[in-house]
């Protein structure tokens, strides 16, 4: 039989050698016949074996014995800490967050302040994705998390990878997840100069984002210029987001800015142009409200009160209450008792006043020269001899099947090409021919 310092050596050479499934098998039989007279580096070899071997359940009860016997332990410290991390964060919370977080707790504890090394980013980053979806109940935790990660440990490597669709994916790097994520909370928890100066951060770090995070970055830039009252620096920064991205919500945010900064008559069309977008209505409501309080600073009272309650109708289909703002607006108007009650009979009101005060764009004729692989976007070849890009969003009539051939028509608008780094001008508000 072999005795405790030969089975020492030999688990600890194979180890150091790469050999780790002959070196756990000598792990085994040092730990079954000499336990008790393991010190550290026996319980931090036979955990980091486990470990680098992919037992992660096995490496954290081992670890978790070892650091009983030797709490102070920078070593095991650390491997519990990565083991805690496969085990416990990497999954995701699952139907136990206190789980969750309470071993996120516990690697934050454990983990030296300015390791690299040690599984803190990464625990740090999951704990922010799943506290994410409710700033106002988890904004300060975010931040606190956040200003306990290493930045210098931060790895800016990108991972690709081909997706089921043969598409070449590329994620963005733990430094790019950063910076996003601390540009978001600084502005959700109300630190909008702070927010401002974060976002010139991310710029100087990272030379090539991903998922359009340079647009979101200047999104909360440009939301916490407004905050601070610099208006004309808000505005100018929408205006080059609108080159880029058209959802109705951002024309939204600008239309409130405008408003703010009291140019109605801009604010109202913007309003009205992203009233009149493709986007789940149930989440314009507070749009259709800015609205009815453009319209009524118009006098128009039954353009107002149109809007006011078209908010409200779609509120109740949700089962969610009136918006006082809109009452009050309705109320204003005296022959408000006119008007429909249902949701589909005051939107055809609403997208007659649409068409009534924005001018309508010239309609270009064509058909769907190319659909791209993933299905979500394609090329219009247009009767003047151009070609457009556009997405399965912009299409104008829900369940429209749209195919190669289809024969179409649309609208221009200015948009921003990504791949090749300039503006562009796509296809939006598509529709059969």
């Amino acid at each position: 039989m072999s005795d405790f310092s030969t089975l020492s050596r030999q688990s600890a050479d194979l180890r150091k050698k790469g050999n780790l499934n002959e070196a756990l098998d000598v792990f085994k039989k040092l730990f079954e016949g000499f336990e008790a007279d393991c010190k550290e580096f026996e319980w931090w070899g036979y955990a980091q074996c486990l470990l680098k071997l992919d037992l992660y359940q096995d490496c954290l009860d081992i670890s978790g014995r070892g650091l009983e016997k030797f709490p102070e332990s920078g070593y095991i410290k650390n491997v519990h800490g990565w083991a805690l991390y496969h085990v416990m964060i990497k999954p995701g919370p699952g139907s136990n967050r206190a789980a969750f977080f309470e071993a996120a707790r516990k690697i934050s504890e454990i983990s030296k302040p300015g390791d690299k090394y040690s599984p803190l980013n990464l625990t740090a980053l999951e704990v922010i994705d799943v506290l994410e979806d409710n700033y106002q109940e988890n904004g300060d935790t975010i931040l606190a998390w956040i200003e306990r990660m290493d930045v210098a440990g931060l790895k800016t490597e990108t991972f690709s990878f081909v997706n089921e669709q043969g598409r070449n994916v590329e994620i963005a790097s733990q430094l790019e997840k950063y910076h996003t994520a601390r540009v978001k909370a600084l502005y959700e928890c109300g630190h909008f100069e702070k927010c401002i100066a974060a976002v010139a951060d991310a710029f100087a770090a990272i030379k090539a984002f991903h998922y359009g995070n340079d647009l979101w970055l200047r999104r909360y830039k440009a939301l916490s210029l407004s905050e601070t009252n610099a208006m004309d620096e808000a505005l100018k920064e929408y205006r080059w987001i609108l080159t880029r991205k058209q959802d109705w919500f951002l024309k939204k945010e600008m239309a409130e800015i405008l408003m703010k900064s009291g140019n109605a008559d801009e604010a109202l069309k913007m309003a009205l142009d992203a009233s009149d977008d493709p986007g789940e209505e149930s989440y314009k409501v507070s749009l259709f409200t800015m609205v009815a309080q453009l319209f009524k600073e118009k006098g128009l009272m039954k353009e107002a009160a149109v809007h006011a309650r078209l908010s409200n109708a779609l509120r109740h289909e949700k089962g969610w209450q009136s918006d006082p703002e809109a009452l009050e607006i309705e109320a204003g108007y005296a022959e408000s008792a006119q008007l429909p009650s249902e949701t589909a009979a005051l939107r055809h009101l609403a997208e007659k006043i649409w068409e009534q005060w924005q001018p309508s764009p010239d309609r270009i004729a064509g058909e769907i020269s190319r659909m791209l692989p993933h299905g979500n976007a394609g090329f219009i070849k247009g009767n003047n001899g151009k070609s457009y890009y556009f997405k399965i969003k912009d299409v104008a009539e829900k369940g429209l099947k749209i195919a190669e051939g289809l024969k179409v028509s649309f609208v221009e608008s200015n948009s921003f090409d990504p791949v090749h780094n300039k503006e562009s001008v796509i296809a939006v508000n598509i529709k059969k021919i």
